[in-house]
């Protein structure tokens, strides 16, 4: 903007003096604001509105900034007031006709907060949002009691057992319609009909949503069983789906039915159901396929190997010609990578081929530039790629290439190109192909930018791009590009292995520039352990033994289970402290270290057999991992979820308290769940054994801040908020440096009567220890002192590095291609490509506060 204006400069000191804390100053150009609006008389009478309209807006953004909470209530109060008056409603703009309801149960008493959601609830907006669940579970026993009064269904609220008549009435009132609100109330009230006997109105219930929805499911997620947490609810919900499918085998609840099976010990019941849908003659194709499709999966699951390979065989090498849901050409290629996988691991190496060729045929038969194409031909690269089939996989995938190149330039440089070509890249990687990789980048036209500091992130390979630029760079002895590129990269990939290894290996000559900078990388980070993990591996190799014990032992404290790690790379940290013990002479020690190292590998191999869905020898294997190290919690944790899905409840829950007693010496300030661990609260009985555990862990003094963190984490998982915050609460006073408990705190704002100041310090505790926003997501948008929240984002600001702006690698000929595009063209491929995900200037989080959303808006209005 350029000019000066009054209204401009008194709402730029109106902000000034927020930033300062200088309330004079504030309340003096909140008065002049108004003053200096209705002097300006060159503006006409639309823009005079629209700078009423935004006096309004910094008003009201104000009164959040400063008003306590009784005021907040009171202005709450007031917006009521005003949408109630007549025509107030019907003139309302669409920005106006959504209701955000404050936490009334927390800032005022229950009797006032009745009232106002009563007045609330029966406006005529086209939504109200409540956050806070106690607000919101008050909200739905008003609307029950006003329903006559109701403008609009309230979906949202019915949201437990207990919300049956609110269903009900609202469905009365409000008949017809489909949406997502209405179908998760829908799902909440098919629970409570079954819970309650009434499974004749939930078949009617189902069957018309089928019809409704185009033989769409409404979806019976295990999830909402477990949260509503009665008893016996998930083996009524499974006899009534098995009377649903006997009846009616078309119904599309046939995967839910074995997913519940499995976790009722009930799979062999399932099977028997299946093949006898199977043996009726009334089927039509489409349904056939469709029990077919699930019955190799309940057969394997049943251990009948076999069979169950025999049915996946038939539907991969003659696919039904009928479309149906698991007959898409992406359900398609699945089986084919399933019948691939059982063919690798059964043994039978005959599969392997079958299903590999079966993938061909179907990216052969597909539209080369069709969006799905590209996905079909990128799976099917993997997976040629995963079975030694390289150069076929490098053969289709360049006949991709060139057919998306044919598609004209408004199409050569889209998100499919580009993440065609890194795929590429990765093909010559794993060949060692590195001149045609850098080849690849200088020569190709369609990468979509001048420079490889401009290229995005891409989700296609399985290492970064940064990554395979910087390998191919240093293969072909341009070191000093190699540098460049490989602390690039671990910058924008902070816990990538591939990352830190290139960058180790081009300072290799250059202890002294390496270390520092792994220093540096680990201070930027203090939550991230993989600066550390390659500094102790960079001293090893020197023979500084006793600096690099101390450096992994600080490296596995952030985070012991190093759950975040893909499969073959967990445990990088014990196995360097194994080698770091045998040198020392601890063989003992370091023989237990090599034995978690071998116990984490066996169950990355025990997951290939459970995702195959040869459930039985994927526990088994499990089982074998725990001879090797039987205190991988991870472990012990996995286990008790496989055993939970299989049935075998007494086997979970021995598994479920060895692997809660070992939590709190496995988790660091930042948890990492590992893969299949990440549901270890989610069922009623994984939530009593952690209760016991937990429990007694918190009487045994001392207590660690874990113990505390994972009693809250448990208490979240039972709903009961308020003591979710006193155990967190109490971590962080344990250890004020444990973001994850605060960051669970500043959560459960919304949930429980938690004072504003402790939520405010919640969140300003979170961006002290993670300024760059790496592990959490702090709504700082929310915080009513701007003083303070613009000095810990100056504070956030000066602990980052620099950012990073400089050209990292030219790439001439996309240059050139751009270069010769219309503006036009060069436009609509700036607007369709992605941008890289570099680190915001945390002042940006200021600009996100309404307030000063609210004044910008007022400057740019009349300016």
């Amino acid at each position: 903007m350029s000019g000066s204006s009054p209204v401009r400069d008194e709402a730029l000191r109106l902000l000034t003096a927020v930033l300062r804390g200088d309330k004079e100053a504030r309340r003096k150009a909140l008065e002049d604001l108004p003053k200096r609006l209705s002097a300006q008389t060159s503006l006409n009478d639309y823009r005079r509105h629209t700078g009423e309209y935004h006096l309004q807006e910094i008003k009201e953004a104000m009164d959040a900034v400063t008003a306590s909470d009784q005021e907040r209530v009171a202005a709450f109060a007031q917006e009521l007031t005003r949408l109630e008056k007549p025509g107030a409603q019907s003139r309302s703009s669409s920005s106006d006709q959504y209701l955000e309801v404050p936490d009334l149960l927390r800032f005022s008493d229950p009797g006032t907060a009745e009232a106002l959601l009563t007045r609330a609830l029966k406006l005529d907006l086209l939504g109200i949002s409540i956050e806070s669940t106690g607000t919101r579970l008050l909200a739905a026993s008003i609307a029950l009691r006003n329903i006559d009064s109701l403008k609009k269904p309230l979906w949202s609220l019915v949201q437990t057992l207990d919300h049956g008549p609110l269903y009900e009435a609202l469905s009365k009132k409000f008949p017809g319609g489909t949406d997502w609100e209405r179908d998760n109330a829908r799902e909440v009230y098919l629970l409570i009909l079954i819970a309650t006997d009434r499974t004749e109105e939930a078949a009617r219930l189902l069957e018309t949503r089928v019809q409704e929805a185009g033989n769409q499911a409404l979806p019976i997620h295990a999830g909402q069983l477990n949260e509503m947490g009665r008893q016996g609810l998930g083996g009524k919900v499974l006899a009534f789906l098995q009377r649903l499918l006997r009846k009616n085998p078309s119904l599309p609840y046939w995967d839910t039915l074995i997913e519940l099976s499995a976790q009722q010990n009930a799979s062999a019941e399932a099977l028997k159901l299946l093949r006898e849908c199977l043996g009726r003659q009334d089927l039509s194709t489409t349904v056939r396929h469709r029990l077919q499709a699930r019955l190799y999966k309940a057969l394997l699951a049943a251990d009948q190997r076999d069979e169950g390979t025999a049915v996946l065989r038939e539907l991969v090498t003659n696919p039904p010609q009928s479309h149906w849901d698991g007959n898409t050409r992406e359900g398609r290629m699945r089986s084919c990578k399933e019948l691939a996988s059982l063919g690798r691991l059964l043994g039978r190496q005959e599969l392997v081929p079958e299903a590999l060729n079966a993938a061909v045929r179907i990216v052969e038969t597909g539209d080369s530039i069709d969006g799905d194409q590209t996905e079909c031909v990128q799976e099917l690269v993997k997976l040629l790629s995963a079975h030694q089939q390289a150069a076929k996989a490098e053969e289709i995938l360049k006949s991709h290439l060139a057919s998306l190149a044919r598609a004209g330039p408004g199409e050569q440089n889209s998100s499919d190109t580009y993440d065609c070509l890194v795929l590429l890249m990765q093909l010559h990687d794993n060949a060692g192909r590195f001149a045609e990789s850098l080849a690849l980048l200088e020569q190709n036209a369609h990468w979509g930018a001048p420079d490889l500091a401009e290229l995005p992130p891409s989700m296609t390979s399985t290492t970064p791009l940064l990554v395979l630029a910087g390998r191919a760079l240093a293969e072909t002895g341009l070191t000093e590009e190699a540098r460049r590129v490989a602390l690039h990269a671990v910058r924008q990939h902070p816990g990538d292995d591939d990352a830190y290894e290139l960058l180790v290996r081009v300072h290799a000559k250059e202890p002294d520039v390496l270390l520092p900078l792994l220093d540096k990388l680990a201070k930027h980070d203090r939550f991230e352990e993989r600066p550390l993990i390659w500094k102790a591996r960079v001293l090893l190799d020197a023979g500084k033994t006793d600096e690099a014990e101390k450096t992994i032992r600080a490296a596995i404290a952030i985070d012991p289970s190093d759950g975040e790690q893909g499969k073959g790379d967990r445990m990088r940290a014990y196995a360097i402290l194994a080698e770091v013990l045998e040198k020392k002479g601890d063989e003992a020690t370091a023989k237990i270290m090599r034995g978690a190292v071998s116990a984490i590998r066996k169950s990355e191999d025990a997951d290939n057999w459970w995702e195959a869905g040869l459930l039985s020898e994927a526990v088994r294997r499990y089982e074998a991992a725990l001879l090797d190290f039987a205190d991988a919690y991870c472990i012990q944790s996995r286990l008790a979820l496989r055993y939970s899905e299989m049935g075998e409840f007494a086997k979970a829950e021995q598994h479920y308290i060895r692997a809660f007693e070992l939590m709190p010496d496995s988790f660091g300030r930042v948890e990492s769940h590992c893969f299949g661990c990440e549901g270890a609260f989610k069922s009623q009985r994984a939530q009593n054994a952690a209760d016991k555990v937990f429990t007694l862990l918190a009487s045994l003094p001392p207590v660690k801040a874990q113990v505390h963190y994972l009693l809250g984490y448990l208490r979240s998982a039972q709903n009961r908020d308020m003591e979710a915050a006193d155990a967190y609460r109490q971590a962080v006073k344990t250890d004020p440096d444990y973001l994850n408990a605060w960051t669970n705190l500043a959560r459960l704002a919304s949930a429980v009567r938690m004072p504003r100041e402790e939520s405010e310090n919640a969140t300003l505790q979170i961006v002290r220890l993670d300024p760059a926003g790496l592990h959490s997501q702090p709504h700082l948008h929310e915080l009513r002192d701007l003083r303070k929240l613009w000095d810990v984002l100056l504070q956030a600001e000066a602990s980052l590095p620099a950012a990073e702006t400089e050209p990292l690698l030219p790439l001439p000929a996309s240059k050139a291609q751009l270069d010769s595009l219309s503006a036009e063209e060069r436009r609509r491929l700036q607007r369709r490509s992605r941008s890289l995900s570099r680190r915001e200037d945390p002042r940006e989080e200021l600009a996100k506060n309404p307030l000063v959303q609210a004044v910008v808006q007022l400057v740019e209005a009349l300016h």
